[in-house]
């Protein structure tokens, strides 16, 4: 009985050390991404600024968290779409090596490569980064046939983004999500017949879904 208090006073402890952690890092993460939103949506320079310079305070704690690289890299690219000319280059070149850096960390991570994905696939195709993002799609459609829910929720970023949706839907938008810009992919390469079947099975998924409506009108 003694070890048994001894070990759940332990459990006590580390939740305490722990989740605060993880809650501020979360906290600062959905801050920085609400920066980077306002930018990307509505050309709010100032917020890509602010994006970046809360980024760059987390990236200094923590040059070793791919999900906090990521969304480094990708307010760096986004940078450079209202960067002087000159400075176009850098921005562009910092934010791919930010986000090959944070692929190459968690390779098997579905979040990490997902973010990675999106932004290449908006990215304009002399950058040549439509083969990294086709590549990525590819991963990700076959990751989403052999990983099950209980797996993807033990990668980093799983409850930071799921937040306070139910495991299964989170789940299900998830793989619809993919499916859903992989389907763009599909037909940026020209491929109907590949992109309809994306779309047939992602709307499987959860029929009656926002992603299943989205999922819809790709074609």
């Amino acid at each position: 009985m003694k070890k048994l208090l001894v070990l759940l006073l332990f459990i006590l402890l580390s939740m305490e050390i722990i989740f605060p952690q993880n809650l501020h890092l979360y906290n600062e993460l959905k801050k920085g991404i609400g920066f980077y939103m306002n930018g990307a949506q509505k050309g709010d320079k100032t917020a890509v600024d602010n994006a970046i310079k809360l980024f760059e305070k987390l990236h200094k704690k923590r040059k070793n968290d791919p999900l906090v690289a990521v969304w480094l890299g990708k307010s760096c690219t986004l940078k450079a779409r209202d960067a002087l000319f000159t400075k176009k280059i850098y921005w562009i070149k910092r934010g791919f090596k930010l986000l090959d850096n944070a692929v190459k960390m968690a390779p098997e991570n579905i979040f990490i490569r997902l973010e990675r994905a999106i932004n290449d696939l908006y990215m304009p195709s002399f950058l040549g980064r439509f083969k990294s993002c086709k590549k990525d799609f590819d991963i990700l459609l076959k990751s989403i046939e052999k990983i099950d829910g209980n797996d993807i929720m033990k990668m980093q970023g799983a409850e930071f983004y799921k937040d306070k949706q139910p495991t299964n839907d989170f789940i299900a938008s998830l793989k619809q999500k993919i499916c859903y810009f992989a389907a763009k992919v599909a037909l940026k390469e020209k491929n109907r017949k590949k992109a309809e079947k994306i779309i047939k099975k992602g709307i499987a998924f959860a029929p009656k879904s926002y992603w299943a409506k989205a999922l819809e009108k790709v074609m």
